[in-house]
């Protein structure tokens, strides 16, 4: 019979599979212990025979939705009450009880997770903390503190693995607000802590799962309203330190930089950092490892990372940056900001164009800077006569970010603003500026907008307002009357 020809009720199929693991579970305890390698109870296996297949009912649920909270609640039942189980950790290794776990897999690979949770954002956001709860139940924890039974420990990394992904998955749909991660502080730290005590193992499983844990962590950083809560995890501390160890493995490099970047993107992690004396071991980590393989192209995107990171915990007063130095750099953010600006969605790579105007803002308070990028930045594939017009495009294009709910269209927005105020205190662009007339009508409409639609949002303390960068840009062109 046909997956379409045959009427299901999914809540029947679910409980009748979570009936089948029940069983299995009660079978289970009622044998003596099995660490010993003795051949699995006949009745253990009948009953792992009967969980197999009420898994295989669950091709018949269309929804994908409901196959999704049914194999959540799998999740939960099997590090729940099996995980734990270290007493028969030979039946949990075993690969007839194995192919409990294959088929959840198999059936977890047909879920369309991304079309579910771009479809309801509510969902996905509720998917994602529920799977937090499954990161806090003791088996978990155990592996955390590398206190697992080490016949399962790989077993365990592997299932952490696929959950960790998940909601890297997810947070790309949602929307976080300021306090989400109220309750979640113990549980990243401790994901910091297991990077930390294993930053040195060689065992791939081991390897393997502190990538995913700090891509993870990299990709929750990136949402800079968390950034505040975060930093109740010891994530200065830990980043710091693992930056200023000798001989750390590439991808730990690459991934405590970009941690550390990410960090400093909020106000809060910038004055974090710079109370833990973050330059001087920015500074000391280029001298030991970005100095020394400056020819390395491997290296490129953290050289990037780590001169974004500088320009953004830099005091304007204190920057010593200079155009001669920076070029390069300079390129690559000129790049950046056209390779975002042509996608829709505005990101490109691990970047939201957002990024690269904002750490420009920083820059372009020394006049060799900005004079470098409007004039001879190296730039592939910018559809426009110059970089003013790019600019002045943006602004125009992003212009009802003030209208909508989307933080980070806001931010763009304010950075394209104050970068454009700091290119207008230039008489040469001034003339560029004020020819376009599409340009100044918007600047003009800005100048009296009066911000009521602003969602909540983290706007650097260095940047002013889109209203007053308005009126600035105004003024310096000579068209001070709004009206």
């Amino acid at each position: 019979m046909s997956k379409s020809s045959k009427t299901v009720d999914p809540n029947q199929i679910s409980r009748d599979l979570f009936t089948t693991l029940t069983n299995l579970h009660q079978e289970i305890l009622k044998h003596e212990s099995n660490t010993n390698n003795n051949p699995i109870d006949p009745k253990i296996l009948s009953c792992i025979e009967s969980v197999l297949t009420s898994l295989k009912s669950l091709r018949y649920i269309e929804s994908p939705k409901t196959l999704s909270d049914i194999i959540h609640t799998i999740w939960k039942i099997y590090i729940t009450d099996f995980l734990s189980l270290i007493e028969y950790v030979n039946i949990l290794v075993s690969d007839q009880f194995q192919q409990i776990f294959n088929c959840v897999m198999k059936v977890y690979a047909t879920i369309n997770f991304q079309s579910i949770f771009r479809d309801d954002t509510l969902y996905a956001h509720d998917k994602f903390f529920r799977i937090f709860e499954l990161l806090s139940l003791p088996s978990i924890i155990n592996f955390l503190k590398n206190q697992s039974n080490n016949e399962i420990m790989s077993h365990i990394a592997n299932i952490l693995r696929m959950l960790l992904l998940q909601m890297q998955n997810i947070e790309e749909e949602i929307c976080f607000k300021k306090d989400d991660l109220l309750n979640q502080e113990s549980i990243i730290q401790l994901l910091f802590e297991y990077v930390d005590m294993n930053l040195i193992e060689t065992n791939n499983d081991i390897q393997l799962t502190i990538i995913e844990i700090l891509e993870f962590i990299w990709t929750l950083v990136d949402n800079t309203i968390l950034i505040p809560q975060l930093l109740n995890t010891n994530c200065v501390s830990f980043t710091l330190k693992w930056i200023n160890m000798c001989e750390l493995p590439f991808a730990i490099q690459r991934a405590s930089i970009r941690l550390l970047y990410n960090i400093a993107r909020h106000e809060k992690g910038c004055n974090a950092l710079n109370g833990a004396d973050a330059l001087r071991l920015l500074k000391e980590f280029k001298q030991r490892t970005l100095d020394t393989t400056i020819n390395d192209t491997t290296y490129e995107d953290i050289r990037l990372l780590f001169s974004m990171a500088l320009a953004l915990l830099t005091e304007p007063k204190e920057s010593k940056s200079d155009a001669k130095s920076l070029g390069k750099v300079l390129d690559q953010l000129m790049q950046m900001t056209v390779n975002t600006a042509q996608k829709k969605n505005h990101k490109y790579g691990d970047f939201d164009i957002s990024e690269p105007l904002v750490v420009f803002i920083k820059l372009f308070i020394h006049d060799d800077i900005l004079h470098y990028c409007i004039k001879e930045s190296q730039v592939k594939n910018m559809k426009v006569s110059s970089k003013i017009v790019f600019f002045c495009d943006l602004v125009m294009q992003f212009r009802g970010a003030l209208a909508k709910d989307d933080e980070l269209d806001q931010l763009t927005l304010t950075a394209l603003m104050n970068i454009i105020w700091s290119i207008s205190f230039h008489d040469e662009y001034i003339d560029e500026l004020k020819s376009n007339a599409k340009f100044l009508i918007t600047i003009k409409s800005l100048a009296n907008d009066d911000g009521e639609a602003w969602v909540e949002q983290y706007v650097p303390k260095h940047m002013s307002s889109v209203k007053k960068a308005a009126a600035g840009i105004l003024w310096n062109l000579d068209e001070n009357n709004p009206g």
